[in-house]
């Protein structure tokens, strides 16, 4: 949707204030869903897997945590790289369809950003657990939303991105 911009008003610091073309306003008057737009559909479907990938995760916490006495630290780490493998899979296969990617490449970009990712979860989980913030299983929710959502899906196009 491009912009079109006003010519008689200068706008902020002299730069041209943009108003909407009449195509643009027609598009928001058919109250077209957000699903329309692919960014946000690659979203729901990457938040679908991460789901599935973190429910696996928070069940294996949970287990190793409440009936095999593991520490929480442990069960913690051991559970995330669970979840980690199961949504490797699910983004490459279904959310970015980067099957025809090298995936000794899309492997590697993605362990590395796993890694931040690793490494950032069990930063906010240990904080919001020795914060008494709040129950840890909570904690670990909470916590894994926030790094995919700010960190892991934002570099994932790159990750999954598939060369001519």
């Amino acid at each position: 949707m491009p912009l079109e911009f006003e010519s008689e008003d200068p706008g902020v610091a002299g730069l041209p204030v943009p108003i909407f073309s009449a195509a643009a306003e027609q598009e928001f008057d058919e109250g077209k869903p957000c699903t329309d737009d692919p960014r946000m559909r690659r979203f729901a479907k990457s938040a679908l897997v991460g789901g599935g990938a973190t429910l696996l995760s928070w069940g294996l916490l949970l287990l190793g945590v409440e009936i095999l006495e593991w520490s929480k630290t442990a069960a913690n780490a051991i559970s995330l790289a669970a979840g980690s493998a199961l949504n490797f899979i699910g983004n490459r296969g279904w959310v970015f369809g980067a099957q025809e990617g090298r995936l000794s490449r899309q492997a590697g970009l993605y362990l590395a950003v796993e890694t931040g990712g690793y490494l950032l979860n069990i930063g906010v989980f240990e904080l919001l657990v020795k914060l008494n913030f709040v129950h840890y299983s909570v904690a670990r929710l909470l916590g894994t939303f926030l790094v995919f959502a700010c960190y892991n899906f934002p570099l994932w196009r790159w990750v999954f991105r598939v060369r001519a």
